[in-house]
């Protein structure tokens, strides 16, 4: 995060897969100075480097983050923009200067269909989102099979069904 003028609020929420807030670097916590932060999962345990402010967990391989920046109306545009061009995503090994290390494996997205949000499918994208989660210690006994079963069930409409059936 870059230095930025008193006054001025600006943050950097960083969620996991849950939705859970992590953290929010930024004017409300951390001052106007900027800083310096590492994103890292839950079983992380690599040493932090100098000049990183705080380590913020995940417990999901991935998190998404969502940048904020104060803006005085249209004039304050440019003073905006050039805050924003210091907001900075940085891999570890290049943040130490070392070489890049050998790619992850490639991940089998399971391929979207339109619809299936809305219906019992959904829980094949959810299982396999599951399996790049890392489970709190106090989730474990709810997570030990890692999947969320899901059963087709009978839904009646009320509305349609005869006198008998709806008492």
């Amino acid at each position: 995060m870059p230095p930025i003028d008193e006054g001025r609020y600006y943050t950097s929420q960083w969620d996991d897969m849950w939705g859970f807030v992590l953290d929010s670097p930024g004017s409300v916590f951390d001052g106007q100075g900027g800083g310096t932060y590492l994103i890292a999962a839950a079983d992380w345990n690599g040493d932090v480097p100098a000049g990183i402010a705080r380590v913020i967990r995940s417990e999901s391989r991935f998190a998404g983050g969502l940048f904020r920046t104060g803006a005085d109306g249209p004039d304050d545009l440019p003073a905006v923009e050039a805050i924003q061009s210091g907001y900075k995503l940085i891999p570890l090994h290049e943040y130490r200067g070392q070489p890049t290390p050998p790619a992850a494996e490639r991940i089998g997205w399971i391929p979207f269909v339109s619809g299936d949000e809305t219906t019992i499918e959904v829980f094949k994208y959810v299982n396999f989102m599951l399996t790049y989660t890392i489970p709190n210690e106090l989730d474990k006994p709810a997570c030990s099979h890692r999947k969320i079963a899901a059963y087709r069930c009978m839904c009646m409409d009320f509305r349609t069904s005869n006198s008998r059936t709806q008492r």
